[in-house]
């Protein structure tokens, strides 16, 4: 390897092993290694250019702020309860509460939807207490009698509410480019080299 090559596996070993060991928080030990990549030159081009500027600008990308952006506003949501009313306020709806097959296409629904707009990771992570709240509350209800002839139910249910959950949340996130970090990484590579920009609505 060049000199440049193993100045950037040295600090890539480095940050590995502060993740790892905890030495550093997360956050400090990333802007640590692009300032050590920075100040080592290793972007420095042949003809002498300084590349500090490439290093840094790869921060400045407009996808890079929209994805910021989108974890913003899933942090918002979750603070302010909006997941738990939205979800809670589907599972009202006349004739929802009636079928469990109903709820489940209800939370499936309500996953498309918030994970369109926030990541679906997140979506997941919001609605996985809402669904085993659900599932502890409709248990009983839904299957009385001892616990043998209802294990078979419940267990369904619980599979088919968790799995509808992760599904609808990978399937939401395909619709708009916040809806997951991937789709975003993939418009600034098209932008990139095709240099054709893709709007939010297309």
């Amino acid at each position: 390897m060049s000199g440049p090559q193993q100045r950037l596996s040295a600090i890539l070993i480095l940050a590995v092993a502060f993740w790892i060991a905890e030495a550093l928080p997360l956050a400090v030990t990333s802007l640590l290694a692009i300032g050590l990549a920075a100040t080592l030159g290793i972007a420095d081009s042949p003809d002498g250019g300084n590349g500090s500027d490439l290093v840094f600008s790869s921060f400045s990308s407009s996808v890079l702020f929209l994805l910021i952006g989108g974890f913003l506003f899933a942090k918002a949501i979750n603070v302010h309860g909006l997941d738990t009313r939205f979800a809670l306020r589907v599972l009202t709806l006349p004739g929802v509460a009636k079928s469990s097959y109903r709820v489940i296409v209800a939370f499936g629904l309500i996953g498309l939807v918030i994970s369109a707009f926030v990541s679906n990771s997140a979506t997941a992570t919001m609605l996985l207490p809402i669904g085993l709240g659900l599932i502890r509350t409709l248990n009983p209800i839904m299957a009385p009698g001892d616990s043998d002839s209802s294990e078979p139910r419940q267990t369904r249910f619980a599979t088919a509410l968790m799995l509808m959950i992760a599904y609808a949340s990978a399937v939401g996130g395909l619709l708009t480019p916040i809806g997951s970090p991937a789709n975003l990484v993939g418009i600034g590579y098209i932008e990139k080299l095709t240099g054709s920009s893709i709007g939010f609505l297309q």
